[in-house]
């Protein structure tokens, strides 16, 4: 086995392994799973099953019909006709139901109803009995007709190429690139802690003369890097799936309409891939160059947010991306390597990005990786035995040429 790995084995283990980091890893998604059980509740909370009473003055709805199984409100209420006020009042009193609709008499030209309640009904009472309305009055229509004008709209937009397509089915497409850049920048700072002293730990433990008779810097930085990667690649993993188990919980069992069905499309995914990956390399070496110009990991703490900067100021440009994806500005922000982990997935949202800008990106977030994890090895060259010296990066620049 390579050195590297034995680096990158002990460097995974030694934070993977600890209650802080499993803690950390799950407190997320339990976080947001308990947000929404909280609103999925609240939302329960605001519905009613008991029914609903009217009183047709209009004499449109004297043969009235329901509304169709799964046309309505998803917590469908009885609608009960009553021949006067007088009488709809008392069952109201009495509690028998939760509100009634008076319907006006010129209904059909004002379109005007009044609603009597004692307690505010439910908002899947007043959504039924809206589609009860909306039944009876294209009730001349054939009932698959009727009932498709009940169902709603689903509209399909699909770009003029025809590559890529957005629907109820698909929404998570659309929502996918949007937080990529969110995910990519929390997924960095949640690790910059441990990346700011990974190397600094070894200069305070006083273990890098052993380092450095052990194996080459490039070894050391590699595997150092590897095991760093695969720690987030486990937050991710996780992450994932968590809402993988969400979105099978959302669509199947609380019935969410737009996490149903779910077709997703791997083009823009691997898109994404190709860019952010080299890009997370490149933001780790880089960190691990600031831990090899410290003297102790908590300064290197410190200095690592100043690589998020890049990321969160990249966000003043949305505004240029939504309004104009393809001007020169915005092509050049989703290409240069500090803001195109957040920019370019925040494009492709919009625009069919060609594929040799893609490639172009791409190639310099590569670069940018294999320089950044040269510059992280000759920082721990030139700093490893400097105990209680900072290496400056002028002198990091003037040593390496």
């Amino acid at each position: 086995m390579n050195k590297f790995w034995y680096v990158a084995l002990n460097e995974y283990k030694r934070h993977v392994f600890r209650k802080g980091f499993i803690f950390a890893i799950l407190s997320i998604p339990l976080l947001i799973s308990f947000s929404v059980g909280v609103g999925f509740l609240a939302g329960n909370m605001e519905n009613n099953s008991d029914p609903v009473g009217y009183v047709d003055l209009s004499g449109m709805l004297e043969n009235a019909r329901q509304v169709p199984e799964g046309a309505g409100s998803k917590n469908p209420v009885e609608v009960i006709a009553f021949p006067n006020e007088k009488a709809a009042s008392a069952s109201l009193e009495k509690g028998d139901i939760q509100a009634y609709y008076v319907i006006a008499e010129d209904y059909e030209n004002s379109q005007a109803a009044s609603l009597f309640y004692i307690d505010e009904p439910g908002e899947n009472a007043e959504s039924h009995f809206r589609a009860f309305m909306r039944t009876n009055l294209i009730a001349d229509q054939p009932p698959d007709i009727a009932y498709r004008a009940l169902d709603g709209l689903d509209v399909v937009v699909r770009t003029p190429d025809g590559t890529r397509e957005f629907s109820g089915r698909n929404a998570l497409n659309l929502v996918l690139p949007a937080v990529t850049g969110f995910v990519f920048m929390f997924l960095l700072m949640t690790s910059s802690g441990y990346l700011a002293g990974a190397v600094a730990e070894e200069k305070e433990n006083q273990t890098m003369e052993i380092l450095a008779t052990s194996m080459s810097t490039n070894q050391f930085i590699t595997g150092k890097v590897l095991g760093i990667i695969c720690i987030s690649l486990t937050q991710l993993v996780t992450w994932v799936l968590f809402a993988a188990i969400a979105i099978q919980v959302g669509g199947n069992v609380l019935e969410v309409p737009w996490l149903q069905n779910i077709e997703i499309q791997w083009g823009p995914i691997l898109t994404l891939v190709a860019i952010l990956v080299p890009s997370y390399v490149m933001y780790v070496a880089l960190i691990l160059t600031i831990s090899g110009t410290v003297t102790e990991a908590s300064e290197g703490q410190q200095l690592a947010g100043i690589f998020a900067l890049p990321l969160v100021f990249s966000y003043w440009f949305a505004v240029i991306i939504l309004r104009s994806p393809n001007s020169l500005l915005a092509v050049a922000l989703s290409i240069f390597p500090f803001t195109a982990p957040t920019l370019m997935p925040l494009r492709t949202v919009f625009v069919v990005v060609p594929l040799e800008q893609i490639l172009v990106s791409a190639a310099i977030q590569v670069v940018f990786a294999i320089f950044s994890i040269w510059l992280a090895a000759r920082a721990f060259e030139l700093g490893m035995l400097r105990y209680g010296q900072r290496l400056s990066f002028r002198e990091l620049f003037q040593k390496a040429q």
